[in-house]
């Protein structure tokens, strides 16, 4: 790989998973001495493979442990693609023109309840372009937050560590689509649907990996904070 990986980041994860270089190694399938060897610099040339590995046991995407800034595809759920370059910045950097700043969350350090749009876990803020943005919604950039998707319910269309951007002002699944919800232990993405003729009306969580059976719920209880506009990848 041409780029160096975020020595900080690594151990940022590692904290907040309280994990350790041999644990986190044994975690993503490496060799025991992998993480070691990449923190102290042994190892100068990861390769994609192990990188994911690694990404994917930190909760996060490959592209959060490089150095420089990367090009990501942005897929809309209407099959449309678009592609732009996207860079972090501090908290409080302020928008430059023809940009709008969109809030990350840190899904992994957020352990209770609540709206996606309350909570406090800010890990950085992108500066997207303003046109991609627009092509796509209309909602105010602060009601609109990047995300890691966790764990694997939602594979193949959301593979874990997939950063998905999502639009909380949308949290009536009409149409149906996929959504972030609360389920009682975490944020979690699911497929929900309203089922015709309920009163109260209730709504069908659905996981796209057939392992996972999908359940019924009312409409309130499904604590639902916000459509999936689209997914990054990184290229």
């Amino acid at each position: 790989m041409p780029q160096a990986v975020v020595k900080d980041e690594i151990e940022r994860r590692m904290k907040l998973l309280k994990l350790n270089p041999a644990s986190l190694s044994q975690k993503a399938g490496l060799n025991r001495w992998y993480v070691r060897d990449l923190l102290e610099g042994k190892t100068r040339d990861p390769s994609a493979k192990s990188l994911a590995k690694l990404a994917f046991a930190l909760g996060c995407s490959v592209a959060d442990l490089m150095t420089k800034g990367v090009d990501f595809i942005f897929e809309g759920e209407d099959g449309s693609v678009m592609v732009a370059e996207a860079k972090t910045y501090p908290r409080d950097n302020r928008s430059e023109r023809g940009t709008l700043r969109i809030e990350e969350l840190e899904l992994v350090a957020h352990a209770g309840a609540g709206a996606l749009h309350d909570i406090e876990e800010v890990r950085s803020v992108w500066q997207l372009p303003r046109d991609l943005v627009r092509s796509y919604s209309s909602t105010p950039a602060e009601d609109i937050k990047i995300a890691t998707v966790i764990g694997d319910s939602m594979e193949p269309t959301l593979m874990a560590s997939t950063k998905v951007m999502i639009d909380t002002r949308d949290v009536r699944p009409s149409p149906p689509g996929v959504f972030f919800v609360w389920d009682g232990i975490g944020l979690v993405a699911k497929r929900v649907e309203i089922i015709p003729g309920s009163e109260p009306i209730r709504v069908r969580l659905i996981s796209d990996n057939p392992r996972y059976t999908p359940y019924e719920v009312t409409l309130e209880d499904a604590h639902i904070q916000g459509r999936v506009m689209g997914l990054w990848k990184w290229m």
